[in-house]
């Protein structure tokens, strides 16, 4: 998993230091609209296994909130379902955070897909269609 906050720094080239500021501001606004928390040393090994949505930030992993049931702790169904649908498709755990947290046409009201989580039908049936699309 590329870290959003190091990449870059290999002297690669003008284009591609860009495309990291680019992401890393991704990254800034992301975090900056939805609750996200550093990982524990259990959540670092799934979220590198595919198993828990994050992100490697710096010298460590952050994950988004919204993946827990607020109630219980527990990771959503449908958090598990879209790991799935990634791993099918060979989608990394942290390009399923960006589509989550980015504006879809796949939705009537073209919002957000992390607006669908409790929707455990219609939000697995876009990820396949959005990561089907990019096999």
């Amino acid at each position: 998993m590329p870290d959003t906050e190091t990449s870059g720094s290999e002297g690669t080239g003008p284009q591609y230091g860009r495309a990291v500021e680019a992401e890393r501001c991704w990254w800034r606004h992301i975090e900056s609209e939805h609750a996200f928390a550093d990982a524990t040393e259990t959540e670092v090994e799934l979220i590198r296994a595919g198993r828990l949505l994050g992100h490697h930030h710096g010298d460590t992993y952050r994950r988004p909130a919204f993946q827990f049931d607020a109630g219980t702790g527990e990771i959503l169904p449908v958090t598990t379902a879209l790991l799935d649908v990634a791993g099918h498709y060979q989608v990394p755990v942290h390009d399923v955070v960006m589509w989550l947290c980015t504006r879809s046409a796949l939705f009537a009201e073209q919002d957000e897909s992390v607006s669908h989580l409790h929707d455990p039908e219609v939000l697995p049936a876009a990820a396949r269609d959005e990561f089907g699309a990019r096999s």
